[in-house]
């Protein structure tokens, strides 16, 4: 352990044993490290000399931690997970990795964040020797067969006609087990949820140098050609790239995330994130199509700022980026000033959502709007999916209950995502919904499959909150993405008012395939200004498609917006609204259809 003048304290985890390149399990090296680290001087600098540092999931932590969005309490009851690196109960340190790789081997959360301040993790690259995706590349097809090359990192045997998925330390995934399946198109770099090639074979044959053939009973034809690649793997997300919980001022610069055993980066209830230059994608030159099972980014009752700036995100199994809250469905009403409220959705239970002085609304479950305030006094955790909240006030007489919800209003972030690429993504880019400022700017939304950018809030099927209150969308680049490309989507059954406020679209470029551009619901105060919008495939057959889907909004504007490419569809469509509820600028030559009439 060193001290300079103007830098702190300088720990250095081959002080403590760790070799690079060695092969070695460095996990008690680097724990002991961390140890020093918590008690030095601050500030101090955790120093990981250039190298390739390897960590076994047997000589990880096992701890206890409640994780939205990953697993059942049915795979997980003690929701334990295997933590390779555990910085807890921690401030002022920086992480310094000089550009090294840290491999791990086994299925465990790389790094965990539990109650830090103050944490700089800085050019660092993470990796697993064998992934959790499993991949194979279509190598021939037969009129009742396929035959594909197995990835190397993808480690598997076949005993009497079956295949098994074999990881490190113990996993294994069954040919059936393994169900949900991706296709990747190597020439369009496009990705999509697709039939299982490997799970719907009748049997399996093992033809030698990594090369299998798959029977089917039938015709495999659903779309398999030569040189496209399949991603598999089980649905259920055990372990995460990295978890954050209850911290503060953390930033994260120049890390690659190679690959990410569930969910890439989930930062729950968290305050001011900061992630710089990340490259989530496939270690250049290990011929993988994925680099997660799942989000790369996921954001639960964050506060404070979020900003992602000049990252990479290719090749993800789910949306890159995910910022939300949580609804909890209010259940009784056991005092006039206390309600028990529940946790619904199967994957996200068991975590703190609320503490002492957090204030809460009460949303109506139908229509998604607040009809109440109140500040939190006191929290009983009844159980892993029950709490009892005492209230500063009574709860409202209104209350339907098993159907209304509340929302953390406390814990909502403002949101910044500027500058970065998304790309082989088979969903959607980015999901946001936060009552803070959200400015999604000067990105590029390649070929997304679904939907680039989708605002939702939903309290009947995800619970995931909430309403947005003031979005910018600017500058942004959109290549061929699925329809709509901008999705404003509240899940509410019922309009008693809009939901989301206060959007404006701006100065975008749209490289439009034959779908809807921009489809909005319940909203107000949406603008629609000076973008650009070019059919890139033009051909006789005019586009069927309405430019625009617009249903219960008002205070919509579009103007100044140019429309390039033979064939584009200008019309723009009204449902359960009126025209006066929408100004279009004469100069825009749209057509606006209601109720089947076409008006000027």
């Amino acid at each position: 352990m060193n001290s300079f003048m103007g830098v702190g304290t300088i720990i250095d985890i081959s002080d403590y044993g760790a070799i690079a390149n060695s092969g070695n399990d460095a996990s008690q090296a680097f724990r002991q490290a961390i140890a020093a680290a918590k008690q030095a001087q601050k500030p101090v600098v955790l120093n990981i000399p250039y190298g390739v540092y390897d960590f076994q999931s047997t000589s990880a932590e096992k701890l206890p931690y409640y994780i939205t969005n990953t697993t059942p309490q049915t795979d997980t009851p003690d929701a334990l997970r295997t933590i390779g690196l555990l910085f807890k109960d921690m401030d002022n340190i920086t992480i310094q990795g000089n550009g090294s790789t840290l491999m791990f081997h086994g299925l465990m959360t790389p790094i965990a964040f539990d109650h830090v301040t103050d944490v700089h993790l800085h050019h660092l690259k993470i990796d697993f020797n064998r992934p959790v995706m499993s991949e194979i590349t279509i190598t021939a097809t037969g009129i009742n067969y396929l035959e594909a090359s197995v990835h190397p990192d993808s480690w598997y045997t076949v005993n009497e006609g079956r295949l098994t998925w074999i990881g490190e330390n113990g996993w294994s995934h069954s040919q059936i087990s393994a169900g949900l399946a991706q296709q990747y198109d190597p020439i369009s770099k496009r990705t999509w949820r697709s039939w299982n090639p490997v799970s719907n074979a009748s049997s399996v044959e093992d033809l030698g140098s990594r090369t299998i053939r798959l029977n089917y009973d039938g015709s495999p034809d659903q779309g398999a050609q030569i040189g496209q690649v399949y991603q598999i793997r089980n649905t259920v997300r055990y372990e995460q790239g990295a978890f954050v919980y209850r911290s503060n001022n953390i930033r994260w610069t120049d890390v690659d995330f190679y690959a990410a055993p569930g969910l890439g980066i989930v930062s729950q209830y968290c305050e001011n994130l900061e992630f710089l230059r990340l490259n989530f994608r496939p270690r250049e030159g290990s011929g993988r199509t994925n680099a997660s099972m799942a989000d790369f980014m996921h954001f639960s009752g964050c506060k404070g700022d979020i900003q992602i700036v000049d990252s990479n995100f290719f090749g993800a199994h789910d949306d890159p980026i995910n910022v939300h809250g949580t609804h909890l469905r209010i259940i009784e009403k056991p005092a006039a000033n206390q309600i028990k409220v529940r946790f619904m959705h199967p994957e996200s239970w068991g975590f703190d959502a609320f503490l002492v002085d957090d204030r809460i609304d009460f949303i109506q479950g139908s229509t998604l709007l607040p009809y109440g305030s109140a500040t939190i006094t006191g929290v009983s955790r009844i159980d892993e999916t029950d709490i009892i909240l005492t209230l500063d006030t009574e709860a409202p007489a209104s209350i339907e209950f098993n159907h209304d919800v509340v929302e953390n209003i406390t814990w909502t972030a403002h949101v910044t995502i500027t500058g970065n690429t998304f790309e082989s993504v088979p969903t959607r880019g980015v999901l946001v919904s936060t009552r803070g400022k959200v400015r999604i700017e000067k990105n590029t939304f390649n070929k997304m499959h679904m939907s680039a950018i989708l605002i939702a809030d939903d309290a009947e099927s995800w619970y995931e909150s909430g309403m947005v209150t003031d979005v910018s969308i600017k500058n942004n680049l959109f290549i061929e993405n699925g329809a709509p490309v901008i999705y404003i989507a509240p899940e509410n059954k019922q309009y008693a008012g809009p939901v989301h406020r206060n959007i404006t679209i701006e100065g975008n470029k749209f490289q439009m395939l034959d779908n809807t551009l921009l489809q909005v619901k319940d909203t107000q105060g949406l603008q629609f200004l000076n973008n650009e919008i070019i059919r890139v495939n033009p051909s006789s057959r005019p586009n069927d498609q309405h430019v625009m889907s617009l249903t219960q909004s008002q205070d919509i504007v579009i103007q100044g917006n140019t429309f390039k490419g033979e064939g584009v569809n200008l019309t723009i469509q009204l449902l359960q609204m009126s025209t006066d509820m929408i100004t279009v600028a004469p100069e825009q030559q749209c057509y606006v259809i209601q109720k089947n009439e076409v008006m000027n």
